[in-house]
């Protein structure tokens, strides 16, 4: 992958005078479109229908998936940012190709990770089945790419997915200052956190997406986990590939 080249230019006073009015007068006709006053005086909020903001939300059910890099942040000191940053597009390139190869959409990325969300497409509940195929196939990619890192440029990688399925609301956020696909709910924060606990290499999946695959992937029963803000302890499951 080719670096890519920063660019730079320098304005004149009178240019950034100029950019500083457009954006003063663009700022007063926003406020007088949502009722604000230049004053400063607290907006007057235009009313809405009632069942949340625009472009949604909507409940789903949907399967979440949570990726991140294990040591990422220790394994960034230890190379120059220019290096860091190729070795991050290489990654994201394989986390979010073998996301959308299943079906998925990327709703986030997590710094050093991505969050994915899998919804219906055809048959009732396939998209825990389509997240578990993606998982798969970013644990493989991974694994590939730790052992290239590691004879070419000494890096120790490793990546840990989470999964869980459940209801969710999913629609757009953001107003003016740009919209985004997101996913909310308890079923999230629960991926979220088995993510967490998911030994390096490995791909853990909670209770409720286990039953939903269990009759064609094979799982390894890891026990039940105490798992911060869970009404009781989460059972959770090692995915391990095709039954």
């Amino acid at each position: 992958m080719t670096e890519p080249e920063l660019s730079y230019s320098v304005i004149s006073r009178a240019h950034a005078d100029a950019a500083v009015n457009a954006l003063s007068t663009r700022r007063l006709a926003l406020g007088a479109s949502t009722g604000s006053s230049p004053s400063g005086s607290a907006p007057r909020r235009r009313s809405r229908p009632i069942g949340g903001p625009p472009f949604g939300p909507e409940r789903k059910l949907v399967t979440i998936l949570f990726a991140d890099i294990k040591g990422s942040m220790a394994m960034s000191r230890s190379v120059a940012l220019e290096e860091w940053w190729l070795v991050m597009a290489d990654l994201f390139d394989d986390m979010c190709g073998g996301v959308s190869l299943f079906g998925g959409r990327v709703a986030g990325f997590t710094g050093d990770g991505v969050m994915a969300v899998f919804e219906d497409h055809e048959q009732p509940d396939e998209h825990a089945d389509r997240a578990c195929e993606a998982a798969l196939c970013v644990r493989d990619a991974m694994h590939r790419r730790a052992d290239e890192l590691r004879r070419e440029r000494r890096l120790e990688l490793a990546v840990r997915i989470g999964i869980n399925s459940g209801e969710v609301l999913a629609g757009t956020i953001g107003r003016d200052y740009g919209r985004r696909y997101t996913v909310s709910g308890y079923a999230v924060a629960l991926a979220k956190r088995i993510e967490a606990l998911t030994e390096p290499g490995r791909v853990w999946v909670s209770e409720y997406t286990a039953d939903l695959v269990a009759h064609e992937k094979q799982l390894r029963d890891l026990g039940t986990f105490e798992v911060r803000g869970a009404p009781s302890n989460v059972r959770v499951f090692e995915l391990l590939g095709q039954i």
